[in-house]
């Protein structure tokens, strides 16, 4: 009996979907909710309150006003449902999306072991996976760059002119996004004078003009501003002046990922899970922490185990693909290695200072040339003869695998870690689950509006150093209903996963603010010190 392997490939892309599906949905309530979230929730709540749309986005890494449209893209998913969880699955679902597209480009021009190995390998990734479920404009960028690579194989090896539409737009939404489109849309555009394929200028127009009118609020904004965003852009060019000492990759107290001139790294690192410390910071291992903040905790990292071994293999696999594509692939697979070193090459040139988090455009290129790769090798490149057809086959997919349960293996211990602490003292901070409830009880507990109007809500993340606290809690308590009441005169939030200090006694606070009466409680890793009259 003949098997219907067309049946199989389903089979198994369904079951790479519903891997990638779980390990996004699951744990919710470790979703990161932080500076960058709460503030373009906030936004986007105004909007849907009856606020003007804005003209410009989220500030920058390099302390430059982003465009608005990944705010635009938030208002519609936060109108089915206003509540971050619901969104964030939202966001999860469309990068579920990128993967069925990373699949249908690897099968339709590649062959079907080269779409089965794109797909589980980019559904499993753990960057993949943090960079597709929170509320963040990079989270946007997969679909948009898996889109661009489907239409650029469209274009050029499909022959289907109107295609370049999306060639054209979707590189210049990803900018819209994220500055990194630069580099995505620099490499675009060096593809479409290499290869010169046939293209319907119509429709390139379009994809332009469409582009266009999204930018038209931000371009009006920085008309009105003197175009100081973009004098600020041109700066970074050449690299920005961060001043920071050699070695350093963590900010040595609050833990965060300090930018870095290594993007060979990043992009390879990307494609799994090197350069975790950029989400973990301090409690990554000892020797970032060096002025001894975590140790009473567990770091994640205590030298090497065997899944590091497996994931730097895999990284190692990557690199001889790219080889092996260039030298043997034709042009369809070196285009594919066009699209990963492009964007490297533009971060390399520019001098830029990088984190972890740009290299996403470089999604799904890095998962396609694995399995470019890998259908040469096992459908008729193998040298020995008899290992032609279903023997190599199943050499490669057991490889594919052994790599898919290391990343998976990764991301379950990562889970596990940022359970236990709830959070991290990084990027990534204390979770959802645990400022969600501290929420709850300041809506319940004290005038939340009174105290932020008089600017008596509070957060202390060096010892002594009393600022405004954060918007991530008065944003989610903004979604609780309750009244809370009036007879605490400040708040002060000291969050374990940002402080650089033991954590503090009732009396410690209280002696701080000038002998006053103080009641603390704690959500996990949220200390809330409600400060009497």
């Amino acid at each position: 009996m003949k098997l219907d392997t067309r049946k199989l490939e389903w089979a198994a892309l369904a079951l790479v979907l519903a891997l990638g599906a779980w390990l996004r949905f699951q744990r919710t309530d470790l979703l990161e909710f932080k500076g960058d979230e709460a503030y373009a929730t906030h936004i986007v709540h105004r909007v849907l309150q009856g606020g003007g749309w804005p003209q410009v986005g989220l500030l920058s890494s390099v302390k430059v006003l982003n465009p608005p449209l990944f705010l635009y893209l938030l208002v519609p998913l936060f109108a089915i449902h206003a509540t971050p969880i619901f969104v964030c699955g939202a966001i999860a679902t469309l990068n579920l999306l990128a993967i069925v597209i990373a699949w249908h480009v690897g099968r339709k021009y590649y062959g079907p072991l080269a779409g089965l190995v794109a797909a589980l390998l980019f559904a499993v990734s753990p960057w993949a996976v943090i960079y597709s479920r929170k509320i963040w404009a990079q989270d946007f960028v997969p679909l948009m760059t898996a889109g661009t690579i489907w239409a650029l194989h469209a274009l050029v090896f499909g022959q289907r002119r109107r295609a370049v539409f999306w060639v054209a737009l979707l590189p210049l939404l990803v900018i819209e996004v994220h500055f990194a489109g630069l580099a995505l849309t620099a490499t675009v555009i060096g593809l479409l004078l290499w290869l010169r394929p046939k293209m319907d200028w119509r429709w390139a127009v379009a994809g332009l003009a469409l582009a266009g009118v999204l930018l038209v609020p931000y371009l009006n904004y920085q008309i009105a501003h003197n175009w100081n965003d973009f004098r600020k852009a041109v700066k970074t060019i050449g690299g920005q002046a961060y001043k920071i000492p050699t070695g350093m990759i963590v900010h040595p107290q609050l833990g965060y990922a300090m930018p870095r001139r290594d993007p060979w790294w990043q992009a390879l690192w990307i494609l799994n899970s090197g350069g975790i410390e950029d989400i973990l910071g301090l409690s990554t291992r000892p020797e970032l922490d060096v002025n001894r903040i975590w140790p009473p905790r567990e770091y994640f990292r205590h030298g090497w185990r065997w899944g590091d071994a497996i994931l730097v293999a895999q990284q190692i696999a990557l690199l001889a693909a790219l080889v092996w594509l260039a030298m043997r692939g034709g042009t369809p697979g070196r285009m594919l290695v066009a699209c990963v070193l492009g964007p490297l090459a533009v971060f390399i040139l520019a001098r830029l200072y990088t984190v972890q988090s740009y290299f996403v455009v470089l999604y799904p290129a890095l998962f396609l040339a694995l399995g470019a790769a890998a259908q040469q090798f096992g459908a008729s490149s193998f040298p020995l003869a008899r290992w032609r057809g279903g023997a190599s086959t199943m050499v490669v997919l057991l490889v594919a695998l052994v790599f898919a349960a290391a990343n998976v293996w990764f991301m379950l211990d990562l889970y596990g870690f940022l359970s236990r602490h709830g959070g991290a003292h990084g990027g990534y901070g204390t979770v959802i689950s645990h400022k969600l409830a501290a929420a709850r009880f300041l809506r319940e507990r004290v005038d939340l509006e009174g105290l932020l109007r008089k600017q008596r809500y509070w957060q202390m993340d060096q010892w002594g150093k009393v600022e405004r606290a954060r918007l991530e809690l008065p944003v989610l308590a903004s979604q609780m209903t309750g009244q809370g009441k009036t007879d605490v005169d400040a708040v002060l939030v000291v969050d374990m996963n940002r402080a650089d200090f033991p954590q503090p006694a009732p009396k410690q606070i209280s002696e701080l603010m000038d002998g006053k009466s103080v009641t603390a409680t704690n959500f996990g890793p949220m200390w809330l010190f409600l400060i009497g009259r």
